[in-house]
């Protein structure tokens, strides 16, 4: 094959010298339609062609050339043949834009914009707009930021009945132009968008914000009134009158404009300039009451997440939070029955009403806060609030009732229970530096109440309850501290614990019965007198705070203390506490961070704090020297200080929004 192409290309070479020029042709088409491919022969072809005048055929062969060429990704090749068809005939449509397509794909704009205008003007000539539109927007997508290939496109697609699409472009155009101070420019590219598409109230917004641009302002004013007043005007004009009204404070105009149904519609930025205005000028109250009508009306036909939404940016004008605005989120919140956004929402509107010095409404708000979160971070810096205390569950001082085997000893903690461990420890230990003691036994309670075998935090607990709870809650803090000791196998220490409870005479009788289920006490079976015969009178050497109050005696039957045999026998049993025969609580040395907070109670002047510190340890078997004197010291200085060391700790605590900054900034430390 390839000699007897060979052979053919021969024969064509000689007819030509021979000046058979038709003959030389018909040799070299017989080798083309054999191998379309051999791009060498198809150029003989069209060079021949050329210079019999053959021009369209000598263009089809080269257009087949440089497609070839193009494909393969010679560029340079595929625009010289594409020149050659062009000095052929200068108005090639093909291989104009061809030549634009080729520059374009080397990265060259510049050189392929000449061909691409020249195409889409020979196009516009022929009124091929369909054409001429395809190359404008090639040249739109080639150079973007010049405006005029828009424009032309935009006519273009007009010219060809497509107004829709072309004010489109129009508006983006002008849009631009305004934006880089061309408002001359911009008014009349509005202007030819309002002719194309007279009820697109977006053309009138532009032009009337082009007029105000060159200050005429009257005519920008007129033109908005008038478009609001015809039928199916959307909230984007009344939007614009809005912002204007706030401007310029236009107080009635503003509270009429807030007050249409489409106003929760209102570009957000615009109603957030509306509401501040209002809000420097003492009049956001009537704003309010007619915005309120607006969000009713949307609330009715729509989602309510948009509104959500508006709310949440309307609250960011004043720093803190807007209550007028959160309040509202709060309540759209509780209507959705959006947990989770109302959650949101109340926090927030709890720091707002904390920084307006609101305080009673800060209770309302966090207690109902609690009531959905009791874990929020905003529930916990708030542990001196009643309400939230109660809300959570610890209106009283009690801890929850147990929730498995009390029997059963501490597991080791998870990575993410030892954070919660510590931190609420870390956050016990700096509120008790601050004075703040209820708040330092919350974060304790919470480590016990999730972790109650923990012996260790158990007796911290104690220590803390001891220095400023009541007897009942000290009486269950013990008995919590003896069952976990004996889980944890140090049976002298429960016995201890459990004596203490039981002697305290106010523990409650379900801790009695879970402490006489571990044997840590015992309950006599109550006399009974024998028929006929009245049951023996009580003497005064046992007291009864209550008629139905069963007596608490601790047994000292080991003791080297004498019994009463005048003591009558109770009507009910008597818990009895076991004693370790043989066995007492081994003594242990406290700690540094126990010995410092002893001294930091001396320095601050709280002597009888420190007292009751020092006397708490050595329930729990604490002992050493230090600790002696420190106990010494505490007396020495306490005679001299009379009981005045802690009776204005509650006067001086310190605002909760201060010292939940304090908190923040030294957890972080």
């Amino acid at each position: 094959m390839a000699v007897e192409k060979h052979k053919m290309l021969q024969a064509a070479e000689r007819l030509l010298k021979q000046g058979k020029v038709q003959a030389a042709l018909c040799e070299l088409q017989r080798v083309s339609q054999g191998a379309p491919n051999d791009l060498l022969t198809l150029n003989r072809l069209a060079d021949l062609l050329a210079r019999q005048g053959r021009n369209a055929e000598a263009i089809s062969y080269y257009n087949r050339i440089a497609t070839q060429f193009a494909e393969g990704g010679f560029y340079p090749k595929a625009i010289a043949i594409h020149k050659k068809a062009l000095r052929l005939e200068p108005n090639n449509i093909e291989s104009l834009a061809q030549l634009g397509e080729l520059y374009l794909a080397q990265k060259l704009p510049g050189e392929a914009r000449s061909y691409f205008l020249a195409a889409a003007e020979y196009y516009l000539k022929q009124r091929r707009f369909d054409r001429a539109s395809e190359i404008y927007g090639r040249l739109v997508r080639a150079d973007p930021t010049d405006p005029r290939h828009r424009v032309r496109f935009a006519e273009a697609l007009a010219a060809d009945g497509n107004s829709e699409r072309a004010a489109d472009e129009f508006l983006e155009v002008a849009g631009a132009l305004l934006a880089k101070g061309s408002s001359e420019e911009a008014e009349r590219i509005y202007r030819r968008a309002a002719e194309l598409a007279p009820g697109r109230n977006a053309a009138r917004l532009g032009l009337a914000r082009a007029l105000d641009a060159q200050g005429r302002n009257e005519a920008s004013l007129t033109l908005l009134r008038d478009g609001v007043a015809e039928q199916g005007a959307d909230s984007t004009l009344q939007a614009e009158l809005l912002r204007r009204a706030a401007a310029e404070g236009r107080q009635s105009e503003m509270i009429a404009l807030l007050s249409v149904p489409r106003a929760a519609d209102f570009d957000l930025e615009i109603l957030k300039s509306a509401f501040a205005t209002a809000l420097s000028r003492g009049f956001s109250d009537q704003l309010w009451r007619g915005f309120d009508r607006a969000l009713e009306t949307t609330a009715t036909r729509r989602d309510r997440q948009p509104i959500a939404v508006t709310l949440e940016g309307l609250a960011e004008i004043e720093s803190g939070g807007h209550l007028p605005a959160l309040q509202r989120l709060r309540d759209l919140h509780r209507d959705r029955a959006d947990r989770d956004g109302l959650v949101r929402a109340l926090e927030w509107l709890a720091r707002a009403q904390d920084a307006q010095g609101l305080r009673a409404e800060t209770e309302r708000t966090l207690t109902e806060l609690a009531q959905l979160r009791p874990e929020s971070p905003l529930v916990q810096q708030s542990g001196s609030s009643a309400a939230v205390r109660a809300a959570t569950g610890h209106a009283s001082e009690s801890l929850p009732a147990y929730s498995g085997d009390p029997r059963t000893p501490a597991v080791p903690l998870s990575r993410a229970d030892s954070d919660f461990v510590s931190g609420r420890l870390t956050q016990s230990e700096i509120f008790e530096k601050y004075g703040l003691h209820e708040q330092a036994l919350e974060q304790l309670r919470e480590v016990v109440s999730r972790f109650p075998g923990r012996a260790d935090i158990l007796e911290r607990f104690v220590v803390l309850t001891r220095s400023g709870g009541s007897n009942a809650a000290v009486a269950q803090a013990l008995s919590r501290l003896a069952v976990a000791l004996r889980a944890s196998g140090d049976e002298a220490g429960a016995l201890q614990a459990a004596a203490e409870a039981v002697a305290s005479r106010h523990l409650d009788p379900s801790e009695l019965r879970v402490l006489e289920q571990l044997a840590l006490v015992t309950v006599d079976a109550p006399s009974r007198p024998e028929q006929g015969t009245a049951p023996a009178p009580v003497t005064d050497s046992v007291t009864r705070e209550q008629d139905d109050e069963p007596e608490i005696v601790i047994d000292f039957a080991d003791s080297a203390l004498p019994s009463s045999s005048a003591s009558p026998e109770p009507e009910v049993g008597e818990p009895r506490v076991q004693r370790a025969v043989g066995r007492s609580r081994p003594t242990r040395p406290p700690s540094q961070d126990m010995i410092d907070e002893i001294s930091g109670l001396l320095v601050d002047g709280r002597f009888q704090d420190a007292a009751a510190g020092i006397a708490s340890l050595r329930s729990l078997g604490y002992e050493s020297d230090e600790l002696t004197l420190l106990e010494a010291r505490a007396v020495r200085e306490s005679s001299g200080a009379g009981e005045g060391n802690r009776g204005d700790v509650e006067d001086v605590v310190p605002d909760l929004a201060l010292f939940a900054a304090a908190l923040e900034s030294e957890l972080v430390a």
